[in-house]
Formats: C-alpha cells, sequence, structure tokens
C-alpha cells in the first residue's frame, strides 16, 4: 500500500546496474540487486539495528548514503561503496526517544546534508547536520515547524544551495499543531555555509478562527533552476491541492494555481520532472491521480487516474539515477511504482520507453542536443583543466630554476666562508707562535737579569759556617752517650730481625735487594765490632 512516510530507496548505478534498500522488519535495512533476468535477489542485512524510518540517497561516485536511528532513538550515518560500509554515529539519546524524526539525506557537491525533527519540550524542532569527508558536524538547529504527515520539504539547485521549506507556528500559539501555519522556506549558501533568515511566501495576516490551515509542502528544483513548489490549504472544510513557481534568481512567487479540490486531504502527493513535463500526483486507496504541464507550470491539464494495474502491491519508492541518458532529464523526491516481475515506475516507464510512441524526432533531437552540450561543456572542462595544468608545469619549472640558482649561490658562500675560515685559522696560528717566541725571548731576559744581580758565594758561604755550626750545637744539645747506646741497642735488634725478613723475601724479589741485605747485614757486624772494641777499652782503662 502506498504510504509516503513508508518509501523504499531504488538505485540505478552509472554502469545500469540496479539496488534496492528497504526495511525488512527485524532484519533492519536490507539490500538487493536486479538480475540481468529481471528478478529481485534475496535481501541481505545491512543494518539490523535500524528502524523503519530511515533515509538514503546516491551521490555522482554511486556511493550510497543513509541515515537512520536505533531503537534506542540514537542517529547514525552508513556510507555505502563497493568495497565497504562505514558506520557514524551523529547524534546520541540519553534517554530512550524512538519516534518518527522524518530524516531525509541529500547530497550537494562533497557534502552530505542530513535533516530530521527533534522532539525539543512537545515542540518539534527542525534540525540540519553535515558529513564532510566522513567527518560528522554538529547538528545545527532550524526553528520549530508544525508537524504533518510531511513536515519539510528539501532540494539542492545547481549552484549547490540547499533550499527547506516548512511551516513556522505563528508566536500567539505555538503549542497548538493543527493552527494557523505560515509557509516558507530557508536557503542555505554553499559559498558562505550559512543559512538565511527565514522567508515567508504565504500571507502572515491569517486568522487562526477562519478555519484556514496549510501543510505539507512538496518542492523540487529541476535542471534549469526553476523551483516547483506544492502545497495544501484547507479552506471552508475543502483541501486545496495550490502550486506555485519562481526561477531561483527571482525573488516574486507566481500566484497560486489550484490543481485539484477535494473533501479528502493531499497527503500522499508530490511533483516530479521528466524531461520537459512537470507532473503533480496524488493517491488515494492505492489509485494515482495526476495533474501534467509542458510550459513549466504555464498551464495544466485536468485531474485525471493514471493506468497503473499492480493493486495493493503500489509503493512509494524513492529513485536515483547515474545513468548517463537519464541523469539531466529526471527530478523528483518520490514516485509511485512496483517491484512486481522487477522494477516498474509510474510515468516514468511511459516516458523512456524504446517501444511506445511518445518519443518522437523531437524528443530525440533534444536528447543528442542535451547530449552534446553536455559532452561540450565536459570538453570546455578539461581544455581549462589542461591549460591549468601547463600554467603550473611553466611556473613549477620557473621554480625549479629559481631553485637551483639559490643552492648555486650557497655553494659558492660556503667555499667562500671555507677560504676564510682557513685563512683565520693561519692568521691564529702565526699569531700564536710570534707570541710564544716573544714569551720565551722575554723570560730568558728575566731570568739571566736575576742571576747576573744574584751573590751565589755569599749565600753559600754564609750558610756553610752559621747554619753548620749551629746544626752541630744542637745535635749536641739534644743527644747524650746513654742514647746512643740505647739507639744503637734497639738498631742491631731491629737490623736481626730485618735480616731474617731480608733472606726471606730474597726469594721473591730481585737481585738488587740482596745487595741491599748484604749491606744491612755487613753494617751492623761493623757496629757489632765497634761496640766490642769499645768495651775492652773501657774495660782496660778501668783496670788501669
Amino acid at each position: 500500500m502506498y504510504n509516503s512516510n513508508s518509501k523504499q530507496f531504488v538505485f540505478k548505478k552509472s554502469n545500469n546496474e540496479i539496488i534496492a534498500l528497504t526495511h525488512g522488519g527485524k532484519n533492519g535495512i536490507c539490500y538487493s540487486s536486479l538480475t540481468k533476468k529481471n528478478n529481485w535477489t534475496m535481501p541481505i542485512s545491512l543494518e539490523k539495528q535500524a528502524q523503519e524510518s530511515f533515509s538514503a540517497c546516491m551521490d555522482a561516485k554511486d556511493i550510497i548514503h543513509i541515515i537512520y536511528q536505533n531503537s534506542h532513538g540514537n542517529i547514525f550515518y552508513i556510507h555505502l561503496d563497493e568495497n565497504s560500509i562505514v558506520t557514524l554515529p551523529m547524534l546520541g539519546s540519553k534517554y530512550p526517544s524512538l519516534y518518527n524524526k522524518y530524516f531525509n539525506i541529500i547530497t550537494v557537491k562533497n557534502n552530505i546534508h542530513c535533516f530530521y525533527v527533534l522532539l525539543h519540550n512537545n515542540k518539534y524542532l527542525l534540525t540540519h547536520q553535515v558529513i564532510s569527508n566522513k567527518e560528522v558536524k554538529n547538528p545545527q538547529a532550524l526553528g520549530y515547524i508544525n508537524k504533518n504527515n510531511l513536515p519539510y520539504a528539501v532540494q539542492a539547485s545547481r549552484a549547490g544551495d540547499v533550499y527547506i521549506f516548512y511551516q513556522v507556528p505563528s508566536a500567539h500559539n505555538l503549542q497548538q499543531q493543527a493552527s494557523a501555519y505560515q509557509i516558507g522556506y530557508k536557503r542555505y549558501s554553499f559559498s558562505d555555509q550559512h543559512w538565511d533568515e527565514f522567508t515567508p511566501i504565504s500571507s502572515s495576516v491569517i486568522n487562526p478562527n477562519a478555519g484556514l490551515k496549510i501543510d505539507y509542502p512538496n518542492v523540487i528544483i529541476d535542471n534549469t533552476d526553476f523551483i516547483h513548489l506544492t502545497y495544501q490549504k484547507l479552506v471552508a472544510d475543502r483541501y486545496e491541492l495550490i502550486y506555485r513557481q519562481k526561477p531561483i534568481e527571482e525573488t516574486a512567487w507566481s500566484t497560486e494555481t489550484v490543481i485539484h479540490t477535494s473533501l479528502n486531504p493531499f497527503d500522499n502527493s508530490s511533483i516530479i520532472c521528466i524531461n520537459e513535463k512537470t507532473i503533480i500526483f496524488w493517491v488515494r486507496n492505492d489509485i494515482i491521480y495526476y495533474s501534467y504541464s509542458a510550459d513549466k507550470g504555464n498551464s495544466w491539464s485536468k485531474p485525471n487516474k493514471y493506468s497503473f494495474p499492480v493493486g495493493k502491491q503500489l509503493s512509494c519508492i524513492s529513485y536515483f539515477t547515474n545513468d548517463f541518458y537519464e541523469v539531466n532529464r529526471v527530478v523528483m523526491n518520490e514516485i509511485p511504482g512496483s517491484f512486481v516481475n522487477g522494477l516498474k515506475l509510474a510515468f516514468y516507464d511511459d516516458l523512456f520507453s524504446t517501444v511506445t510512441s511518445s518519443i518522437n524526432k523531437d524528443g530525440l533531437r533534444n536528447i543528442i542536443s542535451e547530449n552534446l552540450k553536455a559532452l561540450n561543456n565536459t570538453l570546455n572542462d578539461l581544455i581549462e583543466a589542461n591549460n591549468n595544468i601547463k600554467t603550473d608545469i611553466k611556473r613549477l619549472k620557473l621554480f625549479n630554476t629559481n631553485i637551483l640558482r639559490e643552492i648555486d649561490k650557497i655553494f659558492i658562500k660556503i667555499s667562500y666562508l671555507e677560504n676564510q675560515i682557513k685563512q683565520k685559522r693561519a692568521e691564529q696560528s702565526r699569531i700564536i707562535e710570534t707570541n710564544f717566541a716573544k714569551h720565551k725571548t722575554i723570560k730568558n731576559d728575566i731570568l739571566k737579569d736575576d742571576f747576573e744581580d744574584y751573590d751565589f758565594k755569599s749565600d753559600f758561604k754564609d750558610y756553610s759556617t752559621d747554619a753548620k755550626k749551629q746544626e752541630i750545637t744542637d745535635v749536641n744539645e739534644t743527644y747524650n752517650e746513654n742514647d746512643t747506646y740505647d739507639r744503637a741497642n734497639t738498631y742491631d735488634e731491629a737490623n736481626r730481625h730485618d735480616e731474617d725478613d731480608t733472606y726471606d723475601r730474597t726469594d721473591i724479589h730481585n737481585g738488587a735487594n740482596t745487595n741491599d741485605v748484604t749491606n744491612t747485614y755487613d753494617d751492623a757486624n761493623a757496629y757489632d765490632k765497634v761496640n766490642i772494641h769499645d768495651e775492652t777499652n773501657t774495660n782496660t782503662n778501668e783496670e788501669s
């Protein structure tokens, strides 16, 4: 059953491979691909923790980007390419906060823009968060909005500016969800990287008691930078589906065009652009109704049913393509489709089928013209890039030449400094030698003068007479005869002990020590003989 809050995402890559992302209940986000036999492969779970309300998109490099929440309400981002799956946390919740956050994710050049709605103080806060080079930036609050089945709509221009349309609560009644609201938009500048102020496009003077309500905004920006906007108005218990448009560079919007009036709301409605046609459709009970314009919304066909016999298998599909023949011809947020027997898309197959006759010669001519323009633009870009490369090469060659010149200058300076150092060292050596020679000459002259003035003979003579006499006198006064004998006996005993020790040491030491021992022994014997002779003389004298 068709439900715009339960989308299935289909991606057609540049190699014509078609894959689908769906929610498989307990298996979370599942991945499957379409075979050449027009059959879908068995779904493979990518993230089991992901809840049903998720959003996905594909960039120009066939990389798929996904935003989802787990059972606790934490928000995550998935980067899916041919080789890897990378998951990054975006926003955590302290307390369980599982509710529909109305995720929306788009790619703008090299940045990923994520949008979601947070419940804050019983009010709904529209939040924006950017991911660049797998780096998650801090979230930014854009303002409070009205909560509907589709509370906001977002699109990006070819220049990279992001436009988001939503409803601002009236100042007098912020809490009431079904009161009068003012619809408008904010623009995110790609060059300045900031949001402009809110710009209303509906009347600011709305009486909340008048029974007038505005909701369900839908927006697309076609390949010519025309903004196409639809929203619903409730007037006197009847719902009106309104269309407005304007070029991006202009400020004035077109007047309101009523596409259809009904007693039922246009909650499952949207707008798509295929080739030169702008189509507004709405779905009730799995029946598709539509109205189209072939002149950029200036005139519209009468509403009619669209024949799409799939019954209850009708799904809300968000379709992205990088196919060369489709990428510049299709702009949409969602489209009715079916996964039965392959992939079928409402409106889309009629306009792109090679079997039907809807593509005439003018259509082929337009396709060829668009492709030639694209090739011409690509060629011009390549020529410009080639010229830039040549300029860079010339600049690098000049830079290299300047570097070589600077290196030569540095070598010359180094050689000059080395020569200066050698000269300084040679001069320093000569100065040291000269100073040493002068110092030696001066020292010799000083010593010679001192020797000539000094009287060595006089000093020696004085020493020989006076000093020597004084020494003899001191010895006679200090020592007596008994002390001399005592010292002699002590000396003899010491010599006896020393003799034995000396003989023992003779076996160890060299021959020089032997002579010392012998001399010592001879001296002791001689001394003993003298003592004996003295004693003999003493005894002889005593007898006499």
